[in-house]
């Protein structure tokens, strides 16, 4: 009998989570909705713009933390907390870990 290990569903575990958080943190259904959503789309656009090699990471940082987080806690009417900033770094090291995963790739193929 093999036994198969399960993958994924970590992600959703973290959005709960979040979510959660954001609940306690804002007080109110809205702001456990906002961090939802900017869980979503932080995970969406830092993963993407890190699929370039060594440098995505922080491209998508710097468009991070000046456009998208700025545009969505105005669009959620939610505000700066610690709990953002958890969001943002830890997107962030997934992003860095994207990046050097694709260059890693991108240099075993080249050089196989």
């Amino acid at each position: 009998m093999t036994e198969t290990k399960r993958t994924g569903g970590n992600g959703l575990l973290f959005l709960i989570l979040t979510m959660i958080l954001g609940y306690f943190v804002y007080g109110t259904v809205a702001g456990a909705l906002g961090m939802g959503l900017l869980y979503i789309t932080l995970l969406f656009f830092i993963v993407i713009l890190s699929m370039i090699p060594l440098i995505g990471w922080l491209i998508s940082a710097i468009i991070s933390y000046v456009f998208v987080i700025p545009m969505l806690l105005n669009f959620t009417g939610l505000y700066w907390t610690w709990l953002v900033s958890t969001i943002f770094v830890f997107h962030l090291i997934v992003g860095f870990m994207v990046s050097v995963a694709i260059l890693f790739i991108i240099v075993s193929v080249v050089f196989k």
